[in-house]
């Protein structure tokens, strides 16, 4: 596989896992009751997301960027 085509295609892999992780906290925040929300559990949220963003990337990155 070339050089560049690999590129893209991690790139795509990286966007559509990032998007993914977006979404089901987007999902999670937007399909709860708004009054449920108190300051607690959206501290909560998101460190959820933060967490979870960056270990998909984190794993993402261990797994393609650093093969050789």
């Amino acid at each position: 596989m070339h050089d560049n085509e690999r590129k893209r295609l991690v790139n795509i892999i990286l966007t559509l896992a990032n998007l993914l992780v977006l979404s089901n906290f987007l999902m999670f925040r937007f399909a709860s009751d708004p009054n449920r929300w108190t300051l607690n559990l959206t501290i909560i949220s998101w460190t959820i997301f933060v967490v979870a963003l960056v270990s998909v990337n984190a794993w993402l990155y261990f797994s393609y960027y650093k093969k050789n």
